[in-house]
């Protein structure tokens, strides 16, 4: 969450659409992915076991997620370090990875800076 708000505050800083703005570092890279590893390995034995198709009743932003996720499992798993690394262990190192965005939409990013506000 801090991350976020960090984000979209310095998205802010000087912008004069602050809208267009944070949307815009919502789409970059954030520093992981925002989901614990035991989610991430839940997700990851569904697709493994069904494709793609594991992900038909998640939302766009949700979906890109796990198959950005999916392809961070896979782009580690060709690594010797992680040869043979059961997938659970495995999905501690690929939470950790840099994501390519936030995956959250700009309503929701907007709450989080209320919520980072209010402390």
């Amino acid at each position: 969450m801090s991350d976020v708000c960090k984000a979209m505050f310095e998205a802010r800083k000087g912008a004069f659409d602050v809208n267009t703005a944070m949307a815009k570092r919502l789409c970059e890279p954030a520093p992981r992915f925002y989901i614990t590893p035991k989610h991430a390995a839940e997700v990851i034995y569904k697709i493994t076991a069904e494709g793609e198709k594991a992900l038909d009743k998640y939302r766009p932003l949700r979906k890109q997620m796990y198959l950005d996720l999916y392809s961070v499992y896979n782009d580690l798993r060709q690594k010797p370090k992680f040869e043979g690394v059961p997938i659970y262990k495995l999905a501690v190192y690929v939470v950790e990875q840099q994501a390519p965005q936030f995956y959250i939409d700009l309503w929701t990013a907007k709450n989080i800076i209320k919520r980072c506000s209010k402390r």
